[in-house]
C-alpha cells in the first residue's frame, strides 16, 4: 500500500476504481434506488483532492481498526438519478470496527 506523506501520519491515498484486487485503499459510490433493485448513478473519487484513511489504532489480538478518512466522490455522467449531488464531501469521517476474516461460503 503506497503511504502518503508526512501531512496524515499512518494515512495510506485512496484511489478511485471499482472494486479490484489491488492492494491500495480503493472508494466508490452506487447509488440503489426503488427498493434496491434499480441502479442511480455512480461516484468515484476525484484524483486532484485529497482522499485518505488513515489508521490510528490497531489491535492484532482483537482485529479492531480505529482510523479517520477523508473522500470527495464525484458522479458520473451521464446521470440517471440527480437525487444527490453531483459531488459528495466527506470530511472529519471516522470508524471503528473490528476485521473479520472471510471464509468463503459454507465456511
Amino acid at each position: 500500500m503506497g503511504q502518503i506523506g508526512v501531512k496524515h501520519k499512518n494515512a495510506y491515498q485512496v484511489t478511485h476504481g471499482i472494486v479490484s484486487y489491488l492492494d491500495e485503499p480503493q472508494a466508490a459510490l452506487f447509488e440503489l434506488l426503488s427498493d434496491g433493485d434499480v441502479a442511480g448513478d455512480s461516484y468515484y473519487t476525484v484524483d486532484s483532492e485529497d482522499n485518505y484513511i488513515q489508521i490510528d489504532n490497531y489491535n492484532e489480538k482483537t482485529k479492531e481498526i480505529k482510523g479517520i478518512f477523508q473522500l470527495t466522490l464525484i458522479a458520473q455522467k451521464p446521470r440517471s438519478s440527480n437525487l444527490l449531488p453531483d459531488t459528495l464531501r466527506l470530511q472529519n469521517g471516522r470508524f471503528h470496527t473490528r476485521i473479520i476474516e472471510y471464509k468463503g461460503r459454507g465456511g
